[in-house]
């Protein structure tokens, strides 16, 4: 099957949205699923504004095609912006030897130390992320793993220090890192 593609915007012709993989109940190929995903990614104006239900739906169908970890990690995180952090956590809690993978490979941490924090779990969370930035190979982001985790020193039981000493409930807002 030939993906039908389609301009999305006649002022920006560049865009172009593979239909068929979508709106269509024809074969859907994995590079289809894929290009469909990436294409609602930047489809949204801002983060805020992203359809995270037709990105897990997108997930959803290439799992059908492509059962592998990473998928399922990244249905996760999808998942997170949908029903939250503690959801997504339990999610890849369900991934086959996600312990093996969250040792040996730097994004399942890295993605369980975000998850963590955004549920208010600031202990599980610096775990998380320095063995992340233990795992890792690339030094920028091991440098984005150890600012992320020197701002969360800050953390003391619920309570965020600010340079002045005064505490602030972090369950109010979540840290710029």
């Amino acid at each position: 099957m030939i993906p039908l593609l389609v301009c999305l915007s006649l002022a920006d012709p560049g865009v172009f949205f593979p239909v068929s993989s979508v709106q269509f109940s024809g074969p859907r190929s994995l590079y289809s699923i894929e290009a469909a995903i990436s294409t609602q990614y930047c489809l949204a104006p801002r983060f805020e504004e992203t359809d995270w239900r037709a990105i897990a739906g997108l997930y959803d169908a290439l799992l059908k095609v492509k059962r592998s970890p990473l998928v399922k990690l990244n249905r996760a995180v999808v998942l997170a912006r949908i029903q939250g952090p503690k959801a997504a956590i339990d999610e890849i809690h369900r991934i086959e030897g996600w312990e093996s993978l969250a040792a040996r490979h730097y994004l399942y941490s890295a993605v369980l130390g975000q998850l963590y924090l955004e549920a208010n779990d600031v202990e599980k969370a610096k775990h998380f992320i320095a063995a992340a930035g233990g795992l890792t190979s690339s030094e920028a982001e091991k440098k984005l793993l150890n600012k992320k985790l020197s701002s969360l020193s800050w953390y003391s039981h619920g309570v965020q220090r600010n340079a002045d000493g005064k505490g602030e409930d972090s369950s109010l807002r979540s840290p710029q890192c």
